[in-house]
């Protein structure tokens, strides 16, 4: 439970209460299945869902890095259209696929490990559009790690676009 991620949401005190589930899969030694379903309830009586199934195929197996070719596809709906991001970003129905490549540079038992992808999509009706995603993680020491990432869209009046950057203390 959130305020939304918009000026005008913020101003208008909207609050948007989601639920997600992250599933993934490895199918074999080089093929890995993510599905993902995402429904929020805003505070103004909106509601919207996506469902989202994407497949990537490890095509490196080096101990450094990483190159997986993607495919992803989802389908959702709203109960309105506010595709101009007035208070926020929502779509009434959305259908769409997209291609693209994940990087991975070291690897989760490494001290630092970069993940990054980038994915060209086509919506029906709608302008296509790109997603680039990364995160950075650093372990400083047995207990203490840094981590960066980033999501970034370029589809016209989507503000909800991520920076963040935190510390992670694991004391054992």
């Amino acid at each position: 439970h959130f305020p939304v991620r918009s000026g005008p949401g913020h101003i208008l005190e909207i609050y948007r209460t989601q639920l997600a589930s992250f599933n993934e899969f490895q199918i074999g030694n080089r093929v890995k299945q993510i599905t993902t379903f995402e429904t929020s309830y805003y505070s103004d009586q909106e509601l919207d869902a996506i469902v989202i199934a994407r497949l990537e195929y490890l095509a490196t197996t080096s101990t450094l890095f990483n190159i997986s070719p993607l495919v992803e596809f989802g389908y959702g709906l709203g109960t309105i259209n506010r595709r101009d991001s007035y208070p926020y970003w929502m779509a009434e129905k959305r259908r769409l696929g997209g291609a693209g490549l994940t990087f991975v540079l070291g690897s989760e038992a490494s001290k630092f490990q970069m993940v990054t992808d980038a994915t060209i999509f086509t919506e029906i009706d709608q302008a296509n559009f790109e997603r680039y995603t990364g995160n950075i993680v650093y372990h400083i020491k047995d207990f203490t790690t840094l981590n960066a990432g980033f999501e970034v869209y370029t589809i016209d009046n989507f503000y909800s676009n991520v920076f963040q950057f935190g510390m992670v203390y694991n004391f054992k």
